[in-house]
């Protein structure tokens, strides 16, 4: 049990996918007892057992499919030989076992620890959505500005990507204090397999960037997954309203909203 429990901790910390099959009802002569778990990995691989066999073998193909479809099942087998659906086991009871996924949340990523980036940091929190702070200056990536960050990291922007590892699930923010540091982390953060990058600056600004990485072979434009500018148009230039505006435009894509005002929502 210990082991199956340090898997899933394990997975959960570093933002991996994991599957949970626990036998939650037995009936008669069973291979393992109700609580059983066993982790399986999205390849196949597995920490603890709940019984070996074909029973196993069945419920870890069902496993590897569970991330897939999206939500919790149920499933029961009979052992018993006698009975028209048994799985070539010979023990002769049943057997329920409950799979449910686990699976890393949405995580932003904020590239800059400024003035925006407080502010982004701060609706990010009221919104319940993790965060990790990354700046090369202490003064910027520390505690007292961040408290409520996963993360507070202190490193060199060329090796952010060296220290966290974005995902599907990952949103990445540039809001750093230079136009080079855009160009950089803009230039890595494409290489990753994040959902969304958004880039703050002007047009102006942004045109620039998308130049210099142009001329670098990458496309940022084919890139459905970079936003420059970042945000949506909410027509103020504040610090705190620009966050507003970034993490609109990030809840819109995350929950696949329509961004319409709701009064003019038509009628069910």
């Amino acid at each position: 049990m210990f082991d199956v429990i340090k898997a899933v901790s394990e997975a959960i910390e570093n933002r991996e996918t994991i599957t949970l099959a626990t036998i939650v009802k037995v009936d008669g002569s069973t291979p393992r007892e109700v609580g059983a778990k066993m982790a399986v990995y999205p390849d196949g691989r597995i920490v603890g057992t709940i019984g070996g066999g074909p029973l196993e073998a069945l419920v870890i193909d069902e496993a590897v499919k569970a991330p897939g479809e999206g939500k919790p099942k149920l499933l029961e087998y009979s052992l018993d030989p006698e009975e028209p659906h048994n799985i070539a086991m010979m023990c002769g009871g049943n057997v329920q076992v409950f799979i449910e996924v686990i699976a890393p949340r949405e995580e932003l990523i904020i590239l800059g620890g400024g003035h925006i980036g407080q502010k982004i940091a701060a609706i990010a929190h009221e919104i319940g959505m993790a965060h990790v702070v990354v700046d090369d200056r202490e003064k910027f990536a520390n505690r007292s500005l961040f408290p409520r960050a996963a993360k507070v990291i202190v490193t060199d922007f060329k090796d952010v990507f060296d220290k966290i590892r974005p995902t599907e699930k990952t949103f990445i923010v540039v809001v750093t204090r230079s136009h080079a540091w855009d160009v950089e982390c803009l230039e890595l953060a494409m290489k990753t397999d994040a959902r969304y990058i958004g880039v703050i600056g002007s047009k102006n600004k942004t045109r620039k960037v998308i130049e210099i990485l142009e001329k670098k072979g990458l496309d940022p434009l084919g890139d459905p997954r970079v936003y420059a500018p970042i945000g949506l148009d909410l027509g103020d230039n504040s610090p705190g309203e620009i966050a507003l505006s970034i993490m609109a435009e990030i809840v819109e894509l995350k929950s696949e909203g329509k961004g319409r005002h709701l009064r003019f929502k038509p009628k069910a």
